[in-house]
């Protein structure tokens, strides 16, 4: 029991000391291109309207499906609906 707590706290201190080691500085990130963020900036929306549309098709797709699924139990058992 001993050496499990031992190794626990082991983990904890190396997963915090790595935690710590990968933060960036406010200088770091200022010598970032405002270009290269604007660009990026865009993609990602880009990204983010395509998968807000792809989400909306698959929700309206899936709406579909259960409306028949609903309509098809409603055939086999009245009481179901």
């Amino acid at each position: 029991m001993r050496n499990v707590r031992l190794q626990l706290l082991i983990l904890v201190l190396a997963v915090s000391h790595a935690a710590n080691s990968q933060d960036t500085t406010h200088s770091d990130v200022s010598q970032i291109p405002a270009r290269y963020l604007e660009t990026i900036s865009r993609k990602v929306n880009t990204l983010q309207q395509n998968l807000d549309n792809k989400s909306e098709k698959v929700l309206a797709r899936m709406l579909k499906e259960e409306a028949k699924l609903q309509k098809k139990l409603a055939k086999i058992d009245s009481l179901a609906v």
